[in-house]
């Protein structure tokens, strides 16, 4: 076993027990619950390892987000054992996710974003995309109170805006809740990756939206959902016969053969066109198209495209430091 993993699990196991001892010293005495109380409300104050901190009471449920486990593994202290976080004075704020990238001058020399933005990467043919249902990995909310909830706490003066483009509810509309998600982790990045390399850049890149999914339905609990996250990948390599994959139909193995392709194309030349299959336009702003993969290969526009400019005015706000970071709500996406 590498240093290296030891390391992780080491990780693994400190955010656990740091979980665990939140988890005891923030139950009442007696097993009593905590009283029910709106999201945003101040949870009771408790101690852990470096000091006091204070998170939210969000549906009658004490939460505490951006605990410090360790300290970050910079200079001396990377590829060693965990350090312990250094200690605070006074209450912290735990009402918010601390999981942005370590910009540690070396792996992540600064933002990605801001990278792009300068030009300072690596200008080559990208080919990125995401799955129709990327959402699906993150679970639903509990309620449309919840969702609609969450979104306004999340993203401030953005969230009606989102909420337009993302309303949620039951039913099929359930799945704009997980649209959000999806956008939010995944969809955004990936459009923006495309756009600053078009803009900054000389190379092509080539965006796709993979939606081939079984019909589940009506009364399945998946009725209605869509390609989950990493469902392009045995499409990829045509391994469709993997455990705990519905038996592929014909479309299914046609579509592969496209896919699989497309991917052999630009891994010779940067490019994934070529005779027999259509045409992939590369992404610019001025003609937005991805590659859609829904029982065949079809070029057509980007997905939620109000949504994506709603979010990407959010994260240009929290770039700028005028959006407070998230405070709950869907797990934050990486920062670019």
């Amino acid at each position: 076993m590498t240093i290296r993993r030891i390391t992780i699990m080491l990780l693994a196991v400190e955010i656990l027990l740091c979980a665990a001892a939140v988890r005891a010293q923030t139950s009442p005495a007696g097993g009593a619950q905590p009283p029910a109380g709106r999201a945003g409300a101040s949870a009771q104050p408790v101690k852990v390892e470096g000091g006091l901190i204070q998170g939210t009471v969000e549906e009658g449920l004490s939460v505490y987000r951006g605990i410090p486990y360790a300290a970050p593994p910079l200079g001396d202290l990377r590829w060693r054992p965990p350090q312990p976080a250094p200690k605070w004075e006074g209450v912290r704020a735990a009402d918010k996710f601390g999981s942005w990238p370590i910009m540690d001058g070396w792996v992540i020399p600064d933002d990605q974003y801001k990278l792009y933005q300068a030009g300072r990467y690596n200008d080559v043919p990208v080919l990125v995309g995401y799955n129709s249902d990327e959402g699906a990995t993150f679970g639903a909310p509990r309620s449309q109170e919840a969702y609609v909830q969450s979104v306004r706490q999340r993203y401030g003066q953005f969230a009606d805006t989102l909420l337009a483009a993302y309303p949620g509810g039951e039913g099929p509309a359930a799945k704009t809740a997980r649209d959000l998600q999806r956008d939010s982790m995944f969809g955004w990045h990936t459009w923006s990756w495309a756009r600053l390399q078009t803009k900054t850049g000389k190379s092509k890149a080539f965006l796709y939206y993979f939606d081939q999914h079984p019909d589940h339905p009506a009364d399945s609990p998946r009725a209605g959902f869509g390609a989950a996250h990493g469902a392009e990948v045995p499409f990829v390599f045509q391994h469709l016969d993997l455990p705990n994959r519905p038996p592929a139909t014909a479309e299914d193995k046609a579509l592969a053969e496209m896919i699989t392709t497309y991917w052999t194309n630009f891994a010779k030349t940067g490019d994934p066109n070529g005779a027999g299959l259509p045409k992939w336009p590369a992404y610019s702003d001025a003609n937005p198209q991805s590659m859609h993969f829904a029982h065949t290969a079809q070029a057509g526009p980007v997905v939620s495209p109000e949504g994506l400019k709603t979010l990407d005015a959010y994260f240009a706000s929290r770039r700028a430091g005028v959006a407070d970071a998230p405070a709950g709500g869907a797990p934050q996406p990486e920062k670019q």
